[in-house]
């Protein structure tokens, strides 16, 4: 009877640490877009990215979207090749790697901007995603702009 009373107790116990867990999402903190901050970027070079990042249960991956913020999205970014079919630049992509199976992490990336880009406004998201599937989210608005002539 004595190991049923500790059994049930230890149950109890566990239950109770269960139901006190939280579904803590990634937090996303400390974010730098732009050298300087300046959430602009020229055409040709690179848009620098650096966030602080945390996953209480360890980082999946971690998502880059940008794409242009033009009325439907799909208007600054697009070129014509002589082929008369249109592209448009944007980024989609997953990061795994050294930013993979830890709780905390220092995003650090520098993406190229090719020189068919459009200027104008670009919408960025940067996803987390946890290895419990939960994902966190930050959002902001950037600026391409054409480099100064020399």
């Amino acid at each position: 009877m004595k190991a049923l009373k500790i059994y049930v107790v230890l149950l109890l116990a566990v239950i109770g640490t269960m139901a006190c867990e939280k579904n803590e999402l990634p937090e996303i903190t400390e974010v730098e877009i732009g050298h300087n901050n300046s959430r602009k970027a020229e055409i040709g070079g690179d848009l620098h990215i650096n966030a602080l990042i945390t996953a209480v249960h360890k980082i999946a991956s971690i998502r880059l979207v940008i794409h242009s913020d033009e009325e439907g999205h799909h208007h600054a970014s697009q070129i014509e090749h002589a082929s008369g079919v249109q592209e448009e630049w944007e980024v989609n992509t997953t990061f795994t790697g050294v930013y993979a199976n830890v709780k905390n992490t220092t995003f650090h990336e520098d993406i190229d901007i090719p020189s068919h880009a459009g200027p104008g406004p670009y919408h960025l998201q940067l996803f987390v995603t946890d290895l419990e599937g939960n994902q966190g989210m930050f959002e902001t608005e950037i600026e391409l702009i054409t480099p100064l002539a020399d």
